[in-house]
């Protein structure tokens, strides 16, 4: 046992002398030439720029100076949903069933649906709820 000891002793002295005896790998790393750094344009160093207290809450909303003039199409459009908030709309006239309709008129069964039209009454279109709407 100690002379398996000895022989490791003895082995492990070896392999440090020869790694002293010979040129590593860091040496010959050393003998490389090293090209050089160029400057190169980028972002500067933004640590270094703030040093200021840390500003909190979100960035102020951007001042435009020149507002954008609008094109004629949207100008026209303007004009016109100005003009139609200013004429009065008339409301629909609706009863709900056929009992309130006003008197003196006859039924029309056509394609486009069920009237109820008269000289006195006007014309008035059947819906799907059983109500009627006075037609213009």
């Amino acid at each position: 046992i100690v002379g398996l000891v000895a022989l490791g002793m003895v082995l492990s002295r070896r392999k440090k002398s020869i790694g002293v005896n010979q040129p590593t790998e860091v040496e010959a790393v050393e003998q490389k030439t090293v090209p050089v750094i160029e400057k190169r344009s980028g972002p500067s160093n933004v640590s270094t720029a703030n040093t200021g207290s840390k500003k909190r809450g979100p960035p102020p909303a951007q001042q435009n100076p020149n507002p954008v003039a609008p094109t004629p199409a949207e100008a026209a459009a303007a004009q016109f949903a100005a003009l139609e908030a200013l004429t009065p709309t008339k409301e629909t006239e609706r009863v709900e069933s056929w009992e309130k309709l006003p008197a003196g008129g006859d039924y029309d069964y056509t394609t486009e649906g069920t009237f109820y039209v008269g000289q006195e009454c006007g014309r008035w279109k059947l819906l799907d709820d059983g109500q009627f709407e006075k037609v213009e």
